[in-house]
């Protein structure tokens, strides 16, 4: 196993609904501000969460599935967890929906959050693939990590936020992505903003960027802040 670690938010003893989330980072580095303070977010609405820093040891596909798996596996013998959700952003969510798909029923649901999903050169987010393949960028390879391609029968339930003129991962990732899980039948509650930058996280004062003021971010970005309490409402319809 690698140094690699998910660091554990729970609330308490009792076995609660726990969501594992993956910040994004261009799988370059875990940001902090998709990490401590969504598992706070989290914690709020009475269920356990933990921050997963797959990037703390910096390996390559496949490769950090295979540590991912194996962290996750371990993660899951703890008795408080009840049923487990991912919660991705960005390149965090093209590592969380990897993880889906080859463990599906594993999850009971995915949250992803503008994620990277396609290898594909015309839409991919490059740096993202760049870091993800290292030197072996072949098509064959970019396939390999072309989600929406590799959509299981049995995938979980998914909801996706992202905005249409998001300047770094192009939406066409999440529509990708909604189209392939039509196709399998799978739920999937998507919403769509027209504007907003890449990486707002929960788009409130305690995820500013680092170059704004807490205050005037969160009243740039007030539109898309609501995306977690229909996040909320989404997890209503998931039996």
């Amino acid at each position: 196993m690698t140094q690699n670690r998910i660091v554990p938010y729970f609330l308490d003893s009792k076995s609660r609904d726990t969501f594992l989330i993956f910040p994004g980072g261009a799988y370059q580095r875990t940001s902090p501000r998709e990490a401590t303070p969504v598992a706070r977010r989290v914690n709020q609405i009475k269920k356990h969460a933990a921050v997963y820093e797959y990037r703390r040891e910096l390996i390559r596909y496949p490769e950090i599935l295979d540590d991912a798996i194996e962290q996750i596996s371990g993660f899951m013998k703890d008795s408080r967890i009840r049923r487990l959700f991912l919660m991705g952003f960005s390149a965090g969510g093209h590592l969380a929906l990897l993880v889906m798909e080859t463990q599906p029923a594993w999850f009971r649901g995915g949250i992803l959050a503008y994620p990277v999903v396609t290898g594909k050169a015309d839409f991919c987010h490059a740096p993202s693939i760049n870091n993800l393949l290292g030197d072996d960028c072949s098509n064959e390879r970019r396939e390999e990590i072309s989600l929406e391609d590799h959509v299981p029968d049995n995938c979980p339930p998914m909801f996706l936020f992202h905005t249409v003129d998001d300047g770094v991962v192009p939406i066409e990732n999440s529509l990708f992505l909604i189209q392939s899980l039509r196709k399998k039948n799978i739920p999937v509650e998507a919403h769509l903003y027209p504007h907003g930058q890449h990486g707002v996280s929960l788009a409130d004062e305690s995820t500013a960027f680092t170059d704004k003021n807490p205050k005037e971010f969160a009243k740039e970005n007030q539109h898309l802040s609501g995306w977690f309490d229909l996040m909320i409402a989404w997890l209503d319809t998931i039996q």
